[in-house]
């Protein structure tokens, strides 16, 4: 991807974050224990493109650096989403 396409970024990542939370929704606490890899291949995506976007995109990023500050402290559980 062209990292200077910072709409395609924030697109994908707000792709990954969705893919993350139905995988912890759908795996329950199974996720945390096998899948640990994928909450901090997540996060550590996530920072970079929050390090290569100009300040005028920062905004867009603001549900994915809360639901990922929700998700590095989180012990395996189940998600209650309700």
């Amino acid at each position: 991807m062209d990292p200077d396409n910072y709409c395609a970024q924030l697109l994908l990542i707000h792709i990954f974050l969705f893919e993350f939370l139905l995988g912890d929704l759908s795996l329950g606490e199974v996720a945390g224990r096998r899948f640990a890899f994928r909450r901090r291949a997540v996060i550590a995506w996530l920072q970079k493109v929050e390090d290569r976007l100009p300040e005028s995109y920062s905004g867009y990023l603001e549900w994915g650096r809360k639901y990922a500050s929700l998700m590095v402290p989180r012990e395996p559980r189940q998600w209650n989403p309700l």
